[in-house]
């Protein structure tokens, strides 16, 4: 397509002003066939907005998902309206693969008919980048770095990290024994090196990648607080069939490659490392539980009481949050009619009501045991945090605390799984949710993942084990609570 000139001077004032409209009319271009789709606007509004805000971007997502292809638009995007001069160095995992995406882009530029009267000052080199639009314009350098093998004491302006972790690297003689020497060492290079190239205040640090294993730099919530932080798994909602990019990877296709790949599927299209152990619940299992129609109640309206109300409380640690489900009976089944995950909640505000602007965690429990007519609240006491509260008063007496050992956590995996298969409780279609549920092993271990810990399954556990409580069903002997608390002689290591 030809553009007259005063066509393409909008095209060029519009791009400037937004990174997702230069994607769709001027990056684009560098394509036979480029494939749009909200996924790509997504992308390049979290790149535009903040890369101009918080400067350092951290994106997860599956693989043949424009992970790499979008850093190039952004680095193109830079290239178009450069004001400055500007040095960029692009991280793989070793060199090679950096000179490689380096390449890609370099070709990307090339083709673009928007690009044709840039100067480029590297012109026999195929790998590296040095850019300007007149001879005396700002120039961009972008060079190609290896992780492994990169030596300290440089500087630049903005550094990229794409894929900083190979499967063939990462494993033993294809026998897919991950090598986590190897991870570490990745891990170590990026603290220790990386962090510290972007000149400090104006520098910008963009990682883009597929998970890999548990231990990967993704899942450090430590690490991660200092970037803007978004995971985009392949499958959208599995419950409604909805693919991320359905106008590049259908439905259809996203199984297809399900099928094929097992549980490699979820590590490479969903964003969820492979664990050595099988889930305790299954995908299928949870799936056959979701009612599309339930959504959370409103927490600060009372509703009217019609049924027994039960819920789970999971206490996390600084690094994971706190997880609350809530289930009401309705003559048949037990409805989830809320559910929360308190990110980085303080534990109270000293007895102060409820402020959604400075939220925390036990006035938020006041507050629905209040509105919603909870009959029982089973919260982890394990570690003691809310002993105080109980102690005291400030936690209604509905609230009952129970520490975890291997008999209460298996007591609470086995009433929901049986809460599940018996099909008397439904859940809502939440992919966090989901993702949770699935994250803990047959030996009751969780998996750490970009969602959590886990966290909402032993919420989920714990509503379970309440609701045993009031309705008993079956040959499952409830666990008494003596009292005060659930808890055995002792806590074996490792629970």
């Amino acid at each position: 397509m030809d553009y007259t000139a005063q066509e393409k001077a909008i095209i060029l004032i519009e791009s400037k002003k937004s990174f997702k409209f230069f994607v769709n009319n001027i990056f684009c271009r560098s394509f036979d066939k480029f494939i749009y789709g909200k996924y790509i606007n997504d992308i390049a509004d979290f790149m535009q907005y903040y890369s101009q805000t918080t400067k350092n971007t951290m994106r997860i997502s599956a693989r043949l998902h424009a992970k790499s292809v979008m850093i190039y638009a952004f680095l193109m995007w830079r290239i178009m309206f450069i004001k400055k001069d500007t040095s960029i160095f692009y991280f793989s995992w070793n060199e090679k693969m950096s000179a490689y995406h380096v390449a890609k882009m370099k070709q990307l530029v090339l083709r673009n008919p928007f690009f044709v009267d840039i100067i480029d000052m590297k012109r026999m080199a195929e790998s590296v980048v040095a850019y300007k639009w007149s001879d005396k314009g700002a120039i961009i350098q972008i060079s190609p770095q290896g992780l492994l093998g990169f030596k300290r004491g440089l500087h630049s302006d903005v550094v990229v990290i794409d894929d900083p972790y190979r499967l063939d690297d990462m494993v033993s003689d294809g026998s897919d024994v991950i090598d986590f020497s190897a991870i570490k060492k990745v891990n170590n290079i990026i603290r220790s090196q990386v962090l510290d190239i972007p000149y400090v205040k104006t520098g910008e640090i963009h990682i883009v990648g597929t998970p890999f294993s548990n231990d990967d730099i993704f899942f450090d919530k430590g690490f991660r607080s200092m970037f803007a932080f978004w995971s985009a798994p392949a499958v959208k909602d599995e419950k409604r069939q909805i693919a991320l990019w359905p106008e590049y990877m259908d439905w259809d296709e996203l199984m297809r490659r399900r099928e094929t790949r097992g549980n490699f599927f979820d590590r490479e299209y969903n964003c969820q490392p492979v664990s050595a152990a099988e889930g305790y619940l299954t995908r299928e299992q949870i799936l056959s539980v979701i009612d599309l129609e339930l959504h959370n109640f409103d927490p600060y309206k009372k509703i009217e009481a019609k049924g027994d109300t039960i819920a789970g409380f999971d206490i996390g640690k600084k690094r994971h949050p706190s997880a609350l489900s809530i289930f009401r009976f309705n003559g048949l089944k037990w409805e989830n009619i809320f559910n929360k995950l308190m990110d980085k909640w303080d534990y109270s505000n000293g007895g102060k009501d409820f402020d959604p602007d400075n939220p925390s965690q036990i006035e938020f429990l006041i507050l629905v045991i209040k509105n919603f007519g909870i009959d029982l609240l089973f919260y982890d006491n394990t570690r003691g945090e809310f002993e105080s509260f109980k102690e005291t008063g400030v936690l209604p007496a509905i609230a009952e605390p129970v520490v975890f050992s291997l008999k209460t956590k298996t007591h609470m995996a086995t009433s929901l799984n049986s809460l599940i298969n018996e099909k008397i409780i439904t859940i809502q279609n939440e992919s966090r949710i989901i993702n949770h549920l699935l994250s803990v092993t047959n030996d009751l271990k969780s998996i750490e993942t970009p969602e959590g810990h886990g966290d909402m399954f032993w919420s989920f556990g714990l509503a379970a084990m309440g609701i045993d409580k009031i309705h008993p069903r079956g040959d499952l002997p409830f666990v008494s609570t003596g009292g005060r608390s659930i808890i055995e002689s002792g806590i074996p290591a490792g629970y």
